[in-house]
């Protein structure tokens, strides 16, 4: 077993906790145990994550056997905000994007509405719909990916 501690700052102008770093971090991770406290340290408040976990980095299928360890996590993140998007609006996910498109783009490194143009399946109103996401993930994806120096 592996633990870590999440401290999660309230931000003071829209009164709401970033939990993306927390999403990021649960990914590609199998928690098994967690605990959950509200805590102020001067005029700051924070939610502190306590987790225990086991890495959990298995493909989910033969299609991202293509895709280095990192790229899977990658992979594994745009897949279930695809599952999330899709449960929203009460669609298959595959009518969001196929898993092919998932490593096409990640291969790619897409990170661009205009880049993204060039994956087949992605027509105007699919990229004006969900594009910005799945370049969002990418960009966060690959920003995090670099060393410090290269930011």
């Amino acid at each position: 077993m592996a633990y870590e501690i999440i401290n999660i700052l309230l931000s003071p102008g829209s009164k709401t906790f970033n939990t993306e770093d927390l999403n990021r971090f649960c990914s590609n991770k199998k928690i098994t145990e967690r605990k959950i406290e509200f805590f102020q340290q001067d005029s700051n408040a924070f939610w502190s994550v306590f987790l225990e976990y086991e890495v959990n980095i298995e493909p989910s299928g033969r299609e991202t056997s293509g895709l280095t360890e990192a790229g899977r996590v990658c992979y594994e993140e745009l897949h279930r905000w695809r599952k999330e998007t899709a449960e929203k609006e009460g669609i298959p996910p595959f009518v969001i994007a196929k898993n092919s498109h998932f490593v096409e783009i990640i291969n790619k490194e897409i990170i661009t509405l205009e880049a993204l143009k060039h994956i087949n399946g992605f027509g105007k109103k699919k990229i004006e719909k969900y594009g910005k996401e799945i370049t969002g993930i990418i960009t966060a994806f690959f920003k995090e990916k670099q060393s410090p120096h290269e930011k």
